[in-house]
């Protein structure tokens, strides 16, 4: 089973009903949805507690510590990050992640997203996937034992660069970052938590990691 935890912040009918209407509509392996609703006003989380299998009302801690919260809540043998900004339309969509994913060595695993066109031509390793330094948290695939060996994502980030934080640390321990290229999502990109603290995010990101960033390549 797949846990896929959703964020949210505001924007019920714009972002979160459509979410999950495709979520349902297009998953066809065994999946449970956590909701985390980040200090909405808007219903959101009253939709949450009847759409999704859990559902937890948070007080604007950031997308770090909600996605904390929904780890813990996970009973999953593997994790989906997923925002509210995102529509995917392609049948099993989620299942064709979880084949890619038994390739050697996968520790994260995202897609082809609608807003990062420049990941579309990217060469393709031996067995079919992209290897990247990183993928979006707005869709975001890891096993259980990925999340054993990492932990806990890093709660500084409470607005951007918390995903990258999480697949340079898997880079760090040896696990591969790809996208697989059979998979493509619709992606509003950054719509879920506005990116008004992007710049103070790669900052904190930069001073995190300043003097191990010749390792990764």
């Amino acid at each position: 089973m797949v846990s896929i935890i959703l964020s949210a912040k505001g924007k019920l009918r714009e972002l979160t009903i459509p979410c999950i209407q495709s979520i349902r509509a297009t998953v066809t392996t065994p999946y449970e949805i956590i909701g985390l609703d980040d200090g909405s006003k808007d219903g959101t989380y009253e939709y949450m507690r009847g759409a999704c299998n859990k559902a937890i009302r948070l007080s604007r801690i950031g997308v770090g510590a909600a996605r904390n919260i929904g780890l813990r809540m996970a009973t999953g043998d593997h994790i989906l990050f997923v925002d509210n900004d995102i529509s995917p339309r392609q049948t099993g969509w989620l299942g064709a992640m979880l084949e890619d994913s038994q390739n050697y060595n996968v520790g994260v695993m995202g897609t082809f997203l609608s807003n990062e066109p420049f990941k579309w031509e990217l060469a393709r390793s031996a067995d079919g996937l992209i290897d990247v330094p990183d993928v979006s948290g707005a869709c975001m695939l890891f096993p259980r034992s990925t999340f054993a060996r990492l932990g806990m994502l890093d709660p500084l980030f409470s607005r951007r660069a918390e995903d990258t934080d999480y697949c340079y640390r898997a880079k760090l321990s040896g696990l591969r970052v790809v996208i697989t290229p059979r998979v493509f999502v619709n992606h509003r990109g950054g719509a879920t938590y506005n990116g008004n603290e992007e710049t103070e995010q790669l900052r904190k990101f930069w001073y995190k990691y300043r003097n191990h960033m010749h390792l990764v390549r």
